[in-house]
C-alpha cells in the first residue's frame, strides 16, 4: 500500500490521459488476483512451517528492493540528470 501513490505516478507520467484508465484497472486487477490466493497459501504454509509465511514475506520484499535499486540505477544518466534539475529547479 506504500507504493502505490508512486506507481500510480509511474504511470501517469508514462501512460497517454486516454489509455490511464484501462492502466490503472488492469494494475489494480492484477494485484487483487496476486492476493487473492495470499491468505490461504500463508495458512497453510503456517501450519506446516510457522516461520514460513513471515520468512517468505521477507525474502519477496528483500527481492523487491533489489529489483527497484537496479532499475533505478539502470536509467541512462541524462534521464537523472534532467529529473534531478527539475527537482533543484
Amino acid at each position: 500500500a506504500l507504493y502505490r501513490p508512486a506507481e500510480q505516478s509511474y504511470w501517469a507520467d508514462v501512460v497517454t490521459d486516454r489509455e490511464r484508465a484501462q492502466v490503472f484497472s488492469a494494475s489494480s486487477a492484477l494485484m487483487a488476483l496476486v492476493a487473492l490466493p495470499a491468505g490461504p497459501l500463508a495458512g497453510v504454509a503456517y501450519t506446516r512451517f510457522p516461520k514460513g509465511p513471515f520468512l517468505l514475506g521477507m525474502v519477496l520484499n528483500i527481492a523487491a528492493l533489489g529489483l527497484i535499486l537496479r532499475l533505478r540505477n539502470s536509467r541512462p544518466r541524462a534521464q537523472r540528470a534532467g529529473q534531478e534539475s527539475a527537482v533543484k529547479g
